[in-house]
């Protein structure tokens, strides 16, 4: 059986099943999609919404802070911090 399958990736260009196998799973991208798959399935299960969802909202939450603090500086104001408990 393992002569046959070698046969068959042979004519793919591959030298053996072995080979093979390690063209189609790749550690470093393995290292990389584990981990966001499994915070992604965890966002998914608590918040019931997909991570680049979450993730697009921390990033405005994050702007808005940011342009809150320079819009203060700007006006010279000082930072209040009940206002930021709305924002968050």
């Amino acid at each position: 059986m393992k002569k046959v399958c070698n046969y068959i990736v042979s004519n793919f260009g591959f030298e053996d099943v072995t080979d093979f196998m390690g063209s189609l799973v790749h550690k470093n991208a393995m290292l990389l999609s584990i981990p966001v798959a499994g915070v992604s399935s965890v966002i998914e299960t608590i918040f019931g919404l997909q991570g680049l969802t979450v993730l697009a909202f921390v990033v405005l939450v994050l702007l808005e802070l940011v342009t809150g603090l320079v819009a203060s500086k700007v006006r010279k104001e000082p930072i209040v911090s009940h206002k930021f408990g709305r924002l968050v």
